[in-house]
């Protein structure tokens, strides 16, 4: 048996959690899937589309 890390249910190992759905491979145990230069490149390429789009629509305005 093990505990849903999502909702602390008991369950079977290697299923999903009868009580939320939540897949096994799911927790705060888990490494994360992307690295940390990974990261700040999305937080940049966010960043800059959030500039454009302030310059356009000043320039529009």
């Amino acid at each position: 048996m093990t505990v849903c890390p999502l909702c602390g249910a008991e369950h079977a190992l290697a299923i999903r959690c009868p009580e939320c759905n939540v897949d096994p491979g799911f927790g705060p145990d888990r490494p994360s899937p992307f690295t940390s230069g990974t990261l700040w490149v999305m937080m940049g390429g966010i960043a800059a589309v959030f500039i454009v789009t302030l310059v356009l629509v000043a320039f529009t305005n």
